[in-house]
């Protein structure tokens, strides 16, 4: 059920999913109790749509503000991939990984006392990186992971990031969401989900180094993540990224 899918997720921290504190239940009705996650206070918005919403989400700092450079995009990426990693780990699918359920929010305090980082480049890591941090929210439609026999009777996601096996009706698993967030990653470079531009089009809008990526969002999860870090080195910031995204 949806309380105990919030309950499990109440019972594990991360900076990069929205923290849930806890789950009222009462003559079967279930609340959830969530932070509120509050917009970046270091970014300069150019609109006054912009400057009075409360939180931002990657979907409009994308569209309505600017596309990521490959460096900031994989740094995203990977915070992403300790989301999913920690979501995995309590055995569940997010089932909705889109530009829609990913806020960005500044980073905890405690990092801004250190030594900015640099890479193995001797560049700074991003200004955008070094304040901001990318938070994965609303579990509404996630669910526990189901063997090959259960069957599929509702069909949920949001169209152009949704694995395939979903709109199928198939039995999701967290593959559906290792699918996903490749189609945001490509979302944060160019703009557009794979699902929206042609192959050529797609292609001639990346680097080499970031076409090498894309094959890896087929294999498990804790493959994912291990080849992630390794493709680290072709960004330069192969030392750091922890150190960017933890307290």
């Amino acid at each position: 059920s949806l309380t105990e899918i919030y309950r499990k997720i109440s019972s594990r921290w991360s900076p990069y999913i929205e923290t849930v504190y806890g789950v009222l239940s009462e003559n079967g009705h279930s609340l959830a109790i969530n932070e509120f996650i509050q917009k970046p206070a270091c970014l300069s918005y150019p609109t006054k749509e912009l400057s009075e919403m409360r939180s931002l989400t990657l979907e409009d700092f994308i569209l309505k503000m600017r596309t990521l450079s490959e460096k900031e995009a994989l740094i995203f990426l990977l915070q992403l991939c300790e989301a999913l990693e920690n979501i995995s780990e309590l055995s569940l699918v997010h089932g909705d990984v889109s530009p829609q359920n990913i806020l960005l929010t500044d980073v905890l305090p405690l990092n801004s006392q250190k030594q900015q980082p640099t890479s193995s480049t001797g560049k700074s890591i991003t200004e955008l990186c070094r304040n901001v941090a990318v938070k994965l929210i609303d579990f509404d439609i996630a669910r526990e992971e189901k063997g090959s026999h259960h069957m599929v009777t509702t069909v949920a996601g949001t169209n152009p990031y949704a694995a395939p096996e979903i709109l199928d009706y198939q039995t999701p698993t967290d593959r559906v969401d290792i699918y996903s967030l490749g189609c945001v990653f490509a979302f944060m470079l160019t703009g557009k989900s794979p699902k929206q531009m042609s192959r050529e089009e797609f292609q001639s809008s990346l680097s080499k180094s970031v076409r090498k990526i894309f094959p890896l969002f087929c294999p498990l999860p804790q493959c994912l993540f291990r080849n992630f870090f390794t493709y680290c080195q072709v960004f330069g910031v192969e030392n750091h990224w922890k150190y960017v995204f933890f307290p």
